[in-house]
């Protein structure tokens, strides 16, 4: 009989409010049918995941919190892996009490039912003031300068420039710049622009709320997002914004 081998999964999560940038001590993981309400490690919204698993090459872990909409991250069996996981707020959350939001309800187009679990992108495009480099990137290089001085916001989000995808995730004070956790491949020439991406969910009624920064709306009374998915075409939206709590439906 064969012997099925048994590999050893550790893995440090880092969870944070993806608005505030604030930890969130709270999270349960699950990862491989297992629920673990993971003992936050040092602090900082960090937990250390253990766990026996099979031998595959990846495994996807959900984390959940209250007030927030699921995450899901695909972690490697590769000891000593580090992952970062920003968590959307879901409605309800206490802060939506506070912020500008809109709250996107995604309705299928024959039944007119909410549709849960339905994941895309938001762009906002249009009057948002624009994040800028201020001196030319070097394709492969993981820091970049900007327009901006250390803003906590910035810290964990992500951005896109042409076609691809850049995550910010720490500055350097010393050199006031801003580094990088992936690497991206094209170059960008200085007065090149970063537009910020949400990556959203739908919870089960069919929400999704993306919170809106000040830095990326200026106070503007009118936003033009841009949506896309594996599930939605892609949208245009022009939204006027009537007050604190907004909504937009879209059907697929």
């Amino acid at each position: 009989m064969a012997l099925r081998v048994m590999q050893r999964l550790e893995a440090v999560l880092t969870v944070i409010d993806a608005y505030t940038k604030l930890p969130v001590d709270n999270a349960v993981v699950n990862v491989g049918g297992a629920f673990y309400k993971a003992a936050v490690w040092k602090g900082r919204g960090q937990y250390l995941l253990t766990n026996s698993i099979n031998s595959d090459d990846v495994r996807r872990v959900i984390v959940t919190a209250p007030g927030y909409a699921d995450a899901v991250v695909t972690i490697h069996k590769d000891s000593g892996d580090e992952y970062n996981v920003s968590m959307n707020y879901a409605a309800g959350h206490p802060m939506l009490k506070t912020i500008t939001y809109v709250c996107f309800l995604v309705m299928n187009k024959l039944t007119e039912k909410p549709m849960q679990g339905v994941g895309f992108s938001a762009v906002i495009d249009g009057k948002a003031p624009a994040l800028r480099v201020i001196e030319d990137y070097t394709a492969g290089n993981n820091t970049i300068k900007l327009n901006a001085g250390f803003s906590k916001s910035l810290i964990m989000a992500e951005f896109i420039t042409g076609k691809e995808r850049l995550l910010i995730d720490g500055y350097d004070h010393d050199n006031g710049v801003y580094t990088i956790a992936n690497t991206i491949k094209a170059a960008i020439k200085s007065g090149g622009f970063l537009t910020p991406i949400y990556n959203l969910a739908t919870d089960g009624k069919g929400r999704a709320i993306l919170p809106l920064d000040p830095m990326f709306t200026g106070g503007a009374d009118e936003i033009t997002v841009k949506l896309t998915g594996e599930s939605i075409a892609d949208t245009t939206c022009n939204i006027k914004l009537s007050g604190r709590e907004n909504h937009y439906k879209i059907f697929i």
